[in-house]
């Protein structure tokens, strides 16, 4: 099949969506469909970006030009004239509620997203303190979207629960496909750590996130300063963002690794290869590719019960799953209980490494992305 992405970054750079842009286009394209793009979406007209900032400043409430149905109108329009003369059999729209529900659009249409609008508004910081108005503009481009869609892929049960109570869909043409890992190269079972923790000198966490704060950063350290004063020499290092100020014994900080970077990517691959436990004690995921990454590599995770999360951690199983009010010191007692059990700690491993095998993997989101063209060929046949 043609098959005209329509998306707001650009699904042939690695970067786009932490990468998962790239890996959804590379799973179709290996499908053996034909991959076609739109083309870089503009921002919003200047015109409009001044008067929300008028009105932010003058109501102290925040109003999202990204959903506003102006901007949803004007983008609309310019898609549709760019994709008025290609060919194409489907359209698959990505996280793009605002820039799709105007488009001028006569094919079955696929959409996947790993959140709701509804579901981000005051869970996440930047849908914070949001205006009635903006809210009401954004709720209704999301569902415009959702009831325009033939299918609905989401990774998780949370915005699964949110498209059918919030927005009145029907599960039947909702699937929950997981997102695998962003990564070229992933380890063989064979090349997989086999930890003997006695031999062990290190507790080696790992925490990898752009937003220090949000992913829960100062609790990890918190978690670290307590396992030290424990007397389990432990390490914690923290890949994708540099604290400010933050000092204590254990800390390796190791700045923005870029995925496309061969020596970049190696340092990536050696650090969940060589690490023990991922911590991150996000205040706020939709799903985390971090999870789905570390399952890979064998690695049980550590972090709270929000967003998509437990769709990709399974609780005493494949890692913890805390309450969102946990604070280092629990997350120490966990992370120390589960290293003071070398039995636990290796099922642990095995179960996180089965669940990126039966789950967490991009070649299982292909097998059920191709379950839905092939129900849509049907129904057209």
């Amino acid at each position: 099949m043609r098959i005209l992405l329509l998306t707001p970054g650009d699904p042939f750079n690695h970067r786009s969506w932490s990468g998962t842009l790239n890996s959804i286009t590379t799973t179709i394209q290996k499908l053996g469909h034909e991959v076609l793009w739109h083309g870089k979406i503009p921002r919003g007209s200047l015109l409009l970006r001044l008067k929300i900032k008028l009105y932010n400043l003058f109501t102290r409430e925040k109003y999202r030009w990204k959903h506003s149905i102006e901007h949803s109108k004007r983008i609309g329009k310019i898609i549709t004239a760019r994709i008025e003369n290609i060919n194409y059999d489907l359209i698959l729209v990505i996280a793009a509620s605002t820039e799709s529900a105007f488009v001028n659009i006569n094919v079955p249409i696929i959409y996947i997203s790993d959140a709701t609008f509804d579901s981000m508004v005051n869970y996440e910081t930047s849908f914070s303190n949001i205006s009635l108005r903006s809210i009401e503009e954004g709720n209704y481009l999301e569902k415009k979207i959702l009831q325009r869609s033939t299918y609905i892929l989401y990774p998780s049960d949370w915005p699964i629960n949110s498209a059918i109570k919030y927005y009145g869909i029907s599960e039947k043409k909702i699937i929950k496909a997981k997102f695998g890992p962003n990564l070229p190269n992933l380890p063989r079972i064979s090349e997989l750590k086999d930890i003997n923790i006695k031999q062990e000198k290190i507790l080696k966490l790992l925490f990898v996130g752009v937003k220090w704060n949000s992913k829960g950063g100062p609790i990890a350290i918190e978690a670290l300063k307590k396992l030290n004063e424990r007397g389990i020499n432990t390490e914690l290092t923290v890949v994708g963002c540099k604290p400010k100020g933050e000092r204590c014994n254990g800390l390796i900080i190791i700045d923005f690794l870029d995925k496309s970077n061969e020596q970049d990517l190696k340092c990536i691959w050696d650090l969940y290869y060589s690490s023990h436990l991922l911590i991150l004690p996000t205040r706020n995921e939709a799903v985390g590719i971090v999870f789905s990454e570390s399952a890979a590599f064998g690695l049980p995770c550590i972090a709270p019960k929000t967003g998509g999360i437990p769709d990709y951690i399974e609780d005493n199983i494949t890692g913890r799953l805390l309450e969102l009010s946990a604070n280092g010191k629990d997350y120490a007692d966990v992370i120390e209980n589960i290293w003071n059990d070398k039995i636990k700690y290796k099922k642990m491993k095995i179960a996180s490494r089965k669940k990126y095998e039966q789950e967490l993997n991009w070649t299982k989101w292909g097998e059920q992305f191709q379950l839905v063209l092939d129900k849509i060929n049907n129904g057209l046949n």
